[in-house]
């Protein structure tokens, strides 16, 4: 059962980030693979990360820092990190201003990158698997979104 038609969320996936891409679409939320140390810094990161600063961007925690993995030795903390991420997103994309079944929001569409959520940098299926398939099960769960399509990423 998907979450997603709670709030009707479009979805869509991208091949490739770009700050002008995100400045072309303020309507969209384009999710990107973020590590936990660099989550609050003011600075563009490599990969999917060159729209951190963004005002459309969210960084989904996929990693602990640019040196450290994530690991499945603190998968019910993983679990619940991903599921706190998939809530956030939600309220960003559809919040509730006058009541029960009224829903607006600057954003109309969330963006996933096209290869997946921690399957570059990241290394999620080799470094932490069992996390890394729960993540992909909580993204499936809320948005209908398939991190396992394309696991194969052209640039690793």
């Amino acid at each position: 059962m998907s979450l997603s038609y709670l709030v009707s969320i479009k979805v869509e996936t991208d091949d490739e980030y770009t700050r002008t891409k995100c400045i072309d679409n303020p309507n969209k939320l384009y999710i990107f693979g973020e590590n936990l140390e660099d989550r609050r810094s003011n600075f563009p990161g490599a990969g999917q990360a060159c729209i951190r600063t963004m005002d459309n961007a969210y960084g989904f925690i996929t990693k602990k820092s640019a040196s450290e993995y994530l690991s499945d030795d603190n998968y019910d903390n993983n679990s619940k990190l991903f599921l706190e991420q998939c809530l956030y997103i939600t309220n960003l994309v559809k919040y509730n201003e006058k009541g029960p079944n009224y829903f607006t929001s600057k954003y109309d569409t969330v963006v996933f990158p096209k290869y997946g959520l921690g399957t570059g940098r990241a290394a999620m299926q080799r470094e932490c698997p069992v996390t890394f398939i729960e993540m992909c099960r909580q993204l499936y769960l809320w948005f209908k979104y398939n991190n396992l399509q394309n696991l194969t990423s052209p640039n690793y």
